[in-house]
């Protein structure tokens, strides 16, 4: 059985984000992904100078920089245009050292999340892998994980689980607590 630092389920934004800023510190992390490759559609569009700084702390935010917009603000309007929100945003780099919001298309912030990843020799990616089962110990969690080509069964072992992969997850049904 392998074992591992962190297993993290997911590699979106958030799992990709988390893993870069794990992996940074030299942990050895187990990436489980259930897609074979990155989702092509966006499904989170907007982030803000906070979230910038975290990219700048993973290094990416000179090749991604490219790939985003500064967003000058946002209406959100019912299905008869009447606005129910207008949130302007101002075009001023804030005490955060960036602009206080971005538009971007989700696909390509995934692409340089996992480009910085594979820098790391302590990060394993497995793409078409569906976390199964779960085990909870005291000091570690087992894995149960399949992939979903060729239906080959994994057992890893894990010092922490992290649930990334959205509201369906298996992980979600976990409360995990180490002491």
């Amino acid at each position: 059985m392998r074992e591992f630092d962190i297993t993290i389920v997911g590699l979106g934004p958030a799992g990709g984000t988390l893993s870069n800023l794990l992996a940074m510190h030299g942990f050895s992390i187990l990436i489980l992904d259930r897609e074979k490759s990155f989702y092509p559609l966006p499904r989170a569009v907007h982030f803000d100078d906070e979230i910038m700084r975290v990219f700048q702390t993973i290094g990416i935010t000179k090749d991604f920089l490219k790939y985003t917009i500064i967003n000058k603000g946002t209406k959100f309007v019912n299905s008869r245009e009447k606005v129910i929100l207008d949130w302007p945003r101002p075009k001023k780099i804030t005490d955060n050292g960036w602009y206080p919001s971005y538009r971007f298309h989700q696909p390509d912030l995934e692409k340089q999340l996992r480009k910085k990843l594979k820098k790391y020799k302590k990060v394993f990616i497995k793409q078409n892998s569906e976390v199964k089962k779960i085990t909870n110990s005291k000091n570690h969690v087992d894995i149960v994980y399949t992939n979903t080509r060729n239906h080959k069964e994994y057992y890893v072992r894990s010092k922490y689980l992290v649930g990334c992969d959205g509201a369906n997850s298996l992980i979600d049904n976990f409360f995990i607590i180490f002491y």
